[in-house]
């Protein structure tokens, strides 16, 4: 198993480095996140405040990958930084949480393409 980075930047250099937006890049990340719940949560809260939406989506793809446990909180900064509504929705899946809540909240989020927000509550409503 590879050596672990002790913090957020370097693993953020790993991701910049290796760029690999796929299953088997996905994996191989998942091996450099913090193996406490409460750090992974933290990486992804200073991706979403420092508005570094590739590593954002990076950290949060990897982590359902794995099979981590991500709260819903997550949810509307996940609208903000994944592109693809559908993969937003894969994400929604591996979330631990009042999903239908933090959706509607995602939504209400005017600077989403409508597009996106009408998917967003699409899928709250099939939720």
């Amino acid at each position: 198993m590879p050596a672990r980075p002790a913090s957020y930047p370097l693993f953020r250099a790993l991701v910049a480095h290796t760029q690999q937006f796929c299953a088997s890049g996905l994996v191989g990340l998942s091996d450099f996140l913090p193996v406490r719940d409460a750090e992974l949560v933290a990486w992804l809260e200073n991706a979403s405040t420092t508005q570094d939406g590739m590593a954002f989506q990076f950290i949060i793809c990897a982590a359902a990958t794995a099979g981590r446990p991500l709260p819903t909180s997550l949810l509307p900064a996940a609208a903000e930084f994944v592109p693809d509504p559908y993969q937003l929705a894969w994400i929604a899946w591996h979330m631990e949480g009042d999903v239908v809540a933090e959706s509607v909240r995602a939504a209400e989020n005017p600077a989403l393409a409508r597009e996106k927000r009408a998917a967003i509550l699409f899928y709250a409503t099939a939720w």
